[in-house]
């Protein structure tokens, strides 16, 4: 997750895509992680994404547009109970708005 967290950072988005791809493969078929913990990273991955792909939306869509999809998006991050890394989540949705 550090490593995603460093390419979100670096706005690096195919490369984010493929190791968010990998990342999930192991968590799927890691018989080792518990169930809280899949559900936690999972989240986390799905919340990564959305926030990319609103990050890379900027100057492309209305500065409204880009607010309620934010808003949307902490909302569901707020309802979820496991997302892994949750302070630097939203500190980077924070900062997209």
């Amino acid at each position: 997750s550090l490593i995603l967290r460093t390419y979100y950072d670096l706005d690096e988005y195919e490369v984010f895509l493929s190791l968010q791809k990998s990342f999930k493969q192991l968590i799927r078929r890691n018989k080792l992680i518990s169930d809280l913990q899949r559900s936690g990273y999972n989240n986390l991955l799905r919340f990564m994404n959305k926030a990319f792909k609103i990050k890379s939306e900027v100057g492309f869509r209305s500065q409204q547009k880009i607010q309620e999809a934010v808003e949307v998006l902490t909302k569901e991050i707020a309802e979820t109970e496991q997302v892994y890394n949750r302070g630097w989540l939203e500190g980077r949705i924070e900062k997209i708005k």
